[in-house]
């Protein structure tokens, strides 16, 4: 079955350019229905800064969000506002809040203006749906150059899924990157949250229905500490994304992730090449990972 593989990859260079026709709808979470030609080869991405730069992205959205209120009426609503509104209720909440629960909660307060109470519950929520089409639309005009062609190809030979921190869905993702996805798993799941990349749990929770003995597992994303090093620790072949059209990542901040990217760095990236700076490079990257796996 490697051997399929390996042959595949060196026919990519033939595969026809991506066109407005999708190949095929994957609509299913989990990976229960998958092709049995795709068991031997699974391939997981991180989304925000892998497939697309994630600031332009959430500007977007940010704007959009800022817009839908300005419509209701609240003419002082800011960017630095709501942000300010998501910090004070990290602070002032006990429990643990997603990015998604902050920011729902940071746009109701702004509703609290011109609203009562429960009325302005479900103008925020409409106002977040907002929020979340715009990240979704900006991201598919905003992919990196070959993503989408790199996936196509990639589709009919391997199981393909998300792992993210953030709260993108390749699934909502109509015009680009949905038919080539199976599963999205996000630190924002009610299954997962808190437990968000590097840590074990959301990884664990990608592969319970995807990977079976034998599988070749491949990780791609632009985290030392959560891409490389937390999917690496589970027996993963990591290949770490550093675009030239991206900006240069700097060290994790934190004690612990630097540790963490310091560590995957000399494992997979100093004595390995694993490293990607164009997403022309991926069909040789996976190539020699499956090789080195046979």
């Amino acid at each position: 079955m490697k051997r399929f593989f390996i042959l595949w990859l060196s026919l990519l260079g033939l595969c026809l350019p991506f066109s407005n026709h999708r190949v095929r709808i994957r609509s299913t979470s989990t990976c229960s229905e998958m092709a049995s030609d795709s068991d031997s080869l699974l391939v997981t991405f991180d989304l925000d800064d892998t497939l697309f730069p994630v600031a332009p992205v959430v500007l977007d959205a940010d704007v959009a969000m800022i817009k839908a209120l300005e419509n209701l009426g609240c003419v002082h609503a800011t960017n630095d506002r709501i942000r300010d509104h998501m910090r004070s209720f990290s602070r002032k909440t006990r429990k643990r809040l997603t990015y998604s629960e902050l920011r729902l909660r940071a746009i109701h307060q702004e509703l609290l203006e011109i609203s009562h109470y429960d009325d302005a519950w479900s103008m925020a929520n409409d106002v977040f749906d907002v929020w979340l089409q715009e990240r979704h639309a900006s991201a598919e005009r905003n992919l990196f150059s070959d993503v989408v062609e790199t996936l196509q190809c990639l589709s009919s030979h391997a199981t393909i899924g998300a792992i993210t921190n953030g709260r993108g869905n390749p699934l909502d993702m109509n015009q680009t990157l949905a038919p080539y996805f199976d599963f999205c798993v996000s630190g924002e799941d009610p299954n997962v949250f808190p437990f968000r990349k590097p840590h074990k749990v959301i990884y664990q929770t990608a592969l319970q229905n995807c990977q079976t003995p034998g599988t070749t597992w491949c990780h791609v994303g632009d985290c030392l500490a959560n891409d490389v090093g937390g999917s690496g620790k589970l027996g993963a072949k990591p290949i770490w994304v550093q675009l030239e059209e991206n900006y240069h990542k700097a060290w994790p901040p934190s004690k612990s992730r630097q540790k963490l990217a310091k560590a995957a760095h000399a494992k997979y990236v100093r004595n390995q090449r694993c490293k990607m700076t164009r997403w022309s490079q991926f069909q040789s990257l996976l190539e020699e990972i499956i090789t080195k796996d046979e």
